[in-house]
């Protein structure tokens, strides 16, 4: 008897695992409209855009400018009605931090980690990084 009730049970579960992944799928859908994709899409850019100018004015860590974006970027889309996890945030702000870093922003950074370890007493040659690989 047990076994016929442990079967029946099994079976219901899992006839009702693609309804519920239905429903699930259908509220991912609808929680972020291709408009308000690309506009959380857009505030992250002018997050991240504003943390690196900041940044540079005071020299700041990229871990200060990352928290200053993320916090511009959660009041940006507070005010634009947009419920975002930290998760989502950190996402759009790494997609941002993806279009904005470019080869010659990798140049600079290892030619200035050169000229610190020069200032150091440390001997290498510099990275040639004038082809970065797609």
């Amino acid at each position: 008897m047990n076994a016929d009730l442990s079967a029946a049970l099994t079976a219901l579960v899992l006839s009702l695992i693609p309804i519920i992944s239905l429903y699930l799928r259908a509220y991912v859908r609808a929680k972020f409209t291709p408009a308000q994709l690309a506009t959380a899409s857009a505030a992250a850019a002018t997050a991240v855009q504003a943390a690196q100018v900041m940044g540079k004015a005071v020299e700041a860590s990229g871990s200060t400018k990352l928290e200053w974006a993320r916090q511009s970027l959660a009041e940006l889309t507070k005010r634009l009605g947009l419920k975002l996890s930290e998760a989502e945030l950190d996402a759009l702000i790494h997609a941002a931090l993806d279009e904005v870093i470019t080869p010659e922003h990798v140049q600079n950074a290892a030619l200035q980690g050169y000229q610190q370890g020069l200032q150091e007493g440390m001997t290498a040659q510099p990275l040639d990084v004038t082809e970065v690989p797609a």
